[in-house]
């Protein structure tokens, strides 16, 4: 059962972040967690990419950050191999930002060439 599941390629990424502005003394701190998943489509053929990543502010600052949740960015696309060690990857994007006083809706067209070393 497991062996139909040993191509397909699963990444998480956790990344805590400390942030400045010149227009406040607090420090801002921002948890950001990643998750993708890859799955081939055949033998030397693109991969279907679907991820996601949230933003959560884990405080408020006197220079506008509110704590909670920050921004939402989703992503599907495909990662076409260009030899061993590069691919470029493309899809659709869209981001939400918890804006205030309006929340915003951004629709991305993202291009990104990936290289192993």
């Amino acid at each position: 059962m497991w062996g139909r599941f040993r191509a397909y390629n699963l990444t998480t990424r956790g990344r805590l972040e400390q942030r400045w502005s010149g227009t406040g003394g607090d420090a801002g701190w921002r948890y950001r967690q990643f998750l993708r998943l890859a799955v081939p489509l055949g033998a030397h053929a693109p991969a279907l990419v679907v991820s996601e990543e949230s933003f959560i502010n884990l405080n408020a600052t006197d220079w506008g950050v509110r704590s909670g949740l920050d921004q939402q960015r989703g992503m599907i696309g495909l990662a076409i191999p260009l030899n061993e060690a590069a691919s470029i990857e493309a899809g659709y994007q869209v981001q939400y930002v918890n804006a205030h006083p309006r929340d915003r809706l951004n629709h991305i067209l993202p291009i990104t060439l990936a290289l192993s070393f």
